[in-house]
């Protein structure tokens, strides 16, 4: 009798019908880098569907009017993963020069990285670059004008990933932040890391050259602070010379000018204005981070403030044609600066700012000043 009954009350009970539960997917990614005083802006938006992200990147200009775009598509797969990207790049003249010239280049890469243990990562990487080069004001036109580069890389890190001086090396130069300094705090045991990569342009196409670099970092712990040490070098073991018409930057071989060394810029000596380049590069730098507040999240004018280091900056270098670089230490150059590093909140947003003033040691001109702002959402 009792279970008749309670057959019936569930019969009559109101079947209330469940819907699945939802996996809720994220909207839309934003993240914005300014550099100065290049005026360039980076605008990246990222989308995550389920292993897998789609990723566009702008970049503008305003100084000159340089502009690029990216489109990528990254795959999370349980051993390696996989990323695809197109790209088309355009680089104006500079605007003292009321030049109507310009240099696009146009690619298509494949990237894949792969763990080795627990703090290694090999990479392989495979791109195809078409160049175009326009100079109205210039009857010769440029030697990479109408060729194209078909080239390979392999490489292997060591130490963390989120090291984007160490991602250009063994990497896609393209997809990653150019940051003034070690962002990154998340080094590998006994605070080392190592970049090393192999690219060979293959002969299929217009070039045919193989290109070394390396990279090794070191970390340490200085009282409350911390000093961190890099060593760059660079070199082509094989750059067969090419007929005059068909070399790059006024270099008697088969590689694209882009390819080659240079000692300035945000990757080397920062604060170099005339840097050298060439097939054989060897650079040191050192950074000194000295905290004045760590997570003190304090609020002031209506912001979070989170962390605020001075930085120390000093770098030393060469660059040149021929293994003689790195020895001709009468020829290095030398630069030293000052700079802080400073995260905060803002609204939803975490914004990081670093800037730098640096100057050659011994070189004519002013400092440089440079400065990065990055936001995350």
């Amino acid at each position: 009798m009792r279970r008749s009954l309670a057959v019936l009350l569930l019969a009559a009970r109101p079947l209330v019908a469940q819907e699945p539960a939802r996996e809720e997917t994220p909207g839309l990614i934003p993240r914005v880098a300014v550099y100065v005083p290049e005026g360039q802006a980076e605008i990246r938006l990222s989308k995550l569907v389920r292993s897998s992200l789609y990723e566009t990147q702008f970049e503008y200009d305003f100084v000159s009017g340089d502009i690029a775009a990216y489109l990528r598509y990254k795959y999370y797969g349980s051993r390696q993963t996989l990323t695809v990207s197109a790209f088309d790049q355009v680089n104006f003249a500079a605007l003292e020069s009321l030049s109507l010239g310009y240099d696009r280049v146009r690619g298509l890469n494949a990237f894949v990285r792969r763990p080795v243990g627990l703090f290694g990562r090999l990479v392989f990487l495979a791109e195809v670059d078409r160049f175009n080069v326009s100079d109205p004001d210039d009857p010769e036109v440029s030697p990479d004008d109408g060729r194209t580069n078909v080239f390979a890389k392999a490489g292997y890190q060591w130490g963390t990933e989120d090291d984007n001086f160490g991602n250009r090396i063994s990497g896609d130069p393209n997809d990653r932040v150019k940051n003034l300094f070690t962002v990154a705090r998340a080094f590998g045991p006994g605070g080392r890391g190592l970049s090393v990569g192999a690219t060979y342009g293959v002969q299929v196409a217009d070039y045919n050259y193989l290109r070394v670099e390396g990279e090794a970092i070191q970390s340490l712990r200085v009282g409350r602070g911390r000093l961190v040490g890099r060593v760059h070098a660079g070199f082509f073991p094989y750059k067969p010379e090419g007929p005059p018409e068909e070399s790059s930057a006024d270099l008697p071989f088969q590689i694209p000018g882009r390819e080659y060394f240079s000692l300035g810029g945000r990757d080397a000596l920062k604060g170099l204005r005339d840097a050298p380049f060439g097939t054989d590069e060897v650079h040191m730098t050192a950074e000194a981070f000295l905290p004045v507040f760590v997570a003190m999240h304090a609020e002031f004018l209506k912001i979070s403030w989170d962390t605020l280091y001075a930085v120390v900056y000093a770098g030393t270098g060469n660059a040149g044609v021929g293994r003689a670089v790195y020895t001709r230490f009468g020829d290095w150059k030398h630069d030293a600066g000052i700079g802080f590093e400073v995260s905060f909140r803002l609204l939803r947003y975490r914004v990081f700012a670093s800037a730098l003033a640096a100057r050659e040691v011994g070189g004519p001109g002013s400092p440089r000043f440079l400065m990065t702002i990055r936001t995350v959402n």
